[in-house]
């Protein structure tokens, strides 16, 4: 026997409005990113709810609270120096999705004082790496050691974003007041990552890197060549904010 059809309607979200706050958010959290956007272009009401649940899934305050006490101060000192931050935390945001194992990389133009490990060589644009740890207790109790990396540069933390690392997947970042995804379809839709740095074995996909293990963990399929169906990876100018990117501010509701 079939289960029962419930029509979705003018009425329907009507009665989910109508819930308490937490079940809407509860509800919504198991709706998938690219049906949000559509539920949100539908009609008010719709577009209603998915703002209401977007203010709490995309807040930068909540999701930065399980490291600062005081996630304003630290956007603040983003503002102030530039900085920006990429790699898990960012794709973690993006996709409602939480590593326990992941460390905040924060990547700043170096002329600050950092400190920390001197990694300055002529094969790359790192300078400086300060490191610092702090413990995280789970809901069971279990306490783990998670570790921030303030990284200096000697180029615009952007270009070493886009022209340095491994995958799309990891293209995305968040300044003080914005999150930017560049291959958003590509990797949260389609759940794919194109490799940029090529294996040691032409036309090796199979040859076991690290990092490709890591996100192949999370639900990512690895590809070394772009498909030519998607618009994203097509050959062509690319800008980090045009618009097949998403663009969320932060500190307001929704994608733009």
């Amino acid at each position: 026997m079939k289960p029962p059809t419930i029509p979705v309607d003018a009425t329907f979200f009507s009665s989910i409005a109508c819930l308490p706050d937490a079940v809407i958010y509860r509800l919504f959290s198991f709706v998938q990113l690219e049906q949000l956007i559509l539920l949100s272009k539908t009609c008010w009401l719709t577009r209603y709810l998915v703002r209401f649940y977007s203010i709490r899934a995309w807040s930068f305050y909540g999701f930065f609270r399980r490291w600062f006490t005081d996630s304003r101060a630290f956007q603040r000192m983003l503002e102030r120096t530039r900085a920006v931050i990429s790699g898990s935390q960012v794709v973690q945001f993006f996709d409602r999705a939480y590593y326990p194992e992941s460390d905040l990389d924060i990547y700043v133009q170096y002329g600050f004082r950092l400190g920390g490990v001197s990694r300055r060589s002529s094969s790359g644009p790192i300078t400086r790496i300060l490191n610092l740890e702090k413990d995280e207790t789970l809901w069971d109790g279990t306490t783990i050691r998670k570790r921030i990396q303030i990284i200096g540069l000697d180029v615009q933390p952007l270009n070493h974003i886009l022209f340095e690392f491994h995958s799309t997947a990891v293209m995305n970042f968040m300044t003080a007041n914005v999150a930017v995804s560049v291959f958003p379809k590509l990797t949260f839709i389609d759940r794919m990552s194109l490799a940029l740095k090529a294996p040691k074995k032409k036309n090796s996909i199979d040859e076991k890197l690290p990092w490709q293990d890591k996100y192949r963990d999370r639900g990512f399929h690895m590809v070394h060549e772009g498909p030519t169906s998607f618009l994203e990876t097509r050959l062509g100018r690319r800008s980090a904010v045009d618009c097949k990117s998403w663009k969320m501010p932060l500190g307001r509701e929704s994608f733009v």
